[in-house]
């Protein structure tokens, strides 16, 4: 059987050996430390940029609930259950679905069955001149 190293030498280099390792503790030491604060500077920054993400995804779901919000609204006023397509669009005379409203801006015109006359010819030419315009587009349904 083999005898630990340090044992099969003289007390001498036992000392020499021990000498060697005291002066690497510090420099051991010291690498240590500047690992560990490397290590929680990026631990750092990784949950800065976690924190981030996490604050623009919060806005975009924001952003997403209130068009799903304004669709549950629309198709509660619209639909009854056994309609599938509730909506008459003014453009084409063919009934559609609720679905043709997601992601556009919905004015509501509320009023009772006699429409006047003056009323119709109001929309009709918000209409047209919809349709002239750049960038401002109006569906009557």
């Amino acid at each position: 059987q083999r005898e630990p190293f340090l044992q099969t030498r003289t007390p001498a280099l036992e000392v020499r050996v021990e000498t060697i390792d005291e002066g690497l503790a510090p420099r051991l030491d010291a690498l240590e430390y500047m690992t560990a604060t490397s290590e929680a500077w990026e631990l750092s920054s990784l949950a800065h940029k976690v924190d981030n993400i996490h604050e623009h995804l919060k806005e975009l779901l924001i952003l997403c609930m209130k068009n799903i919000d304004n669709l549950k609204i629309l198709k509660a006023l619209f639909c009854a259950k056994d309609a599938s397509h509730p909506l008459l669009d003014g453009s084409s005379k063919t009934r559609v679905n609720v679905d043709v409203l997601r992601k556009k801006t919905v004015l509501l015109l509320i009023s009772d069955l006699d429409v006047s006359h003056e009323e119709i010819l109001v929309l009709t030419q918000i209409y047209k001149d919809s349709r002239i315009q750049q960038g401002v587009h109006y569906e009557i349904v």
